[in-house]
């Protein structure tokens, strides 16, 4: 009997050093696989402000491609009021001209005729009377405190705690703090993630409300 209980003391130690082992095993498990999922939650987070600003920034250059269209038309018909009002005068010039050929000559026939009765005065005229040539002068005639960069919210995720703001490259960079506020009232802070031309992702930070945050507060650089 003496000799069996050192043996089952022996069984109990390591039957519990396999249990402690297999649970520091499965803790050690359990915590690579929390750390994997917080990694890939991060990535998601990232690749989805990435998404959002991209849709973002198609909706900005969308909206300019319709205002330099509207522009192009506005253009457009600009100048082909313009061509139609040139083509009238054109036209009225045409028959102006039309008109002033007519009557140059006429006045070729006019002045034929007067040339032909100086001619015959001249001729009638006494000799020893003479003229006189007067040259006449030319007349020429002559013309006589510093606040940080400002934008504003352009869409709103609490979901993904993130806000898209118009402010780009040349106004924030990433890690620029942006305060969002609305008639002087501070709602949130939020940090830039991702900058893009003209639009930047900021994340709110955990002292922000999302839920006051509205498109078109102001978004301030701190």
């Amino acid at each position: 009997m003496n000799r069996i209980r050192p043996i089952v003391v022996w069984v109990m130690l390591m039957t519990m050093g396999t249990l402690a082992l297999s649970e520091h095993l499965a803790r050690r498990g359990a915590e690579r696989q929390a750390a994997d999922a917080v990694t890939a939650h991060a990535t998601l987070r990232a690749q989805v402000a990435a998404a959002f600003l991209d849709v973002e920034q198609l909706k900005s250059d969308l909206t300019l491609e319709h205002h330099r269209s509207a522009v192009l038309a506005r253009q457009l018909s600009e100048r082909s009021s313009a061509l139609e009002q040139a083509l009238a005068r054109l036209l009225a010039e045409e028959r102006t001209v039309e008109r002033l050929t007519r009557q140059l000559a006429s006045m070729g026939r006019e002045i034929e005729a007067l040339q032909s009765e100086l001619a015959v005065a001249i001729e009638m005229r006494p000799t020893g009377s003479g003229g006189e040539v007067v040259a006449l002068d030319r007349v020429v005639v002559g013309a006589a405190g510093e606040a940080g960069p400002e934008g504003r919210v352009v869409s709103v995720h609490p979901e993904w705690r993130f806000v898209i703001v118009d402010l780009g490259w040349d106004q924030v960079r990433i890690g620029d703090l942006v305060a969002i506020s609305r008639q002087d009232e501070r709602l949130a802070t939020a940090r830039i993630e991702r900058v893009q031309e003209d639009l930047a992702a900021a994340t709110l930070l955990p002292d922000s409300d999302e839920v006051t945050i509205q498109v078109n507060d102001v978004a301030r650089v701190l």
